[in-house]
C-alpha cells in the first residue's frame, strides 16, 4: 500500500487558516497572522505542561481560533514534517 503525501494546498484545504512560509529549515505551516509556526505553539503548550491559559497569556496576540487551528493542523499531520517533530520534542 502506498500513501501519497498531501500537497500544501490540500493541507490548507483540510485545515483552513493555515499558511506555509519559507524558513531556514524549509517550508513550515503556521496559523495565518500569527508569526509563529505550528510546532512552536504545540511545543509551548507542552513546555507549559498543558496549561492552555498560560499559553494564552504568554502569546496574548493569538486568538483562540489561531491556537485551535495550530492544534488541528498538528493533529492531522503529525507525520508530515521531521523538522516539526524534532523541534517539538526538544526542550
Amino acid at each position: 500500500m502506498t500513501t501519497r503525501a498531501e500537497t500544501e494546498a490540500e493541507k490548507m484545504q483540510r485545515v483552513p487558516g493555515i499558511e506555509f512560509v519559507d524558513t531556514p529549515t524549509g517550508r513550515m505551516a503556521r496559523p495565518v497572522g500569527t508569526g509563529l509556526r505550528v510546532w512552536q505553539i504545540v511545543k509551548a503548550l507542552r513546555d507549559f505542561n498543558g496549561d492552555r491559559e498560560l499559553l494564552r497569556r504568554t502569546f496574548d496576540w493569538l486568538s483562540e481560533e489561531q491556537i485551535a487551528i495550530a492544534f488541528r493542523f498538528y493533529a492531522c499531520f503529525t507525520r508530515c514534517s521531521r523538522a516539526m517533530r524534532s523541534s517539538i520534542s526538544r526542550g
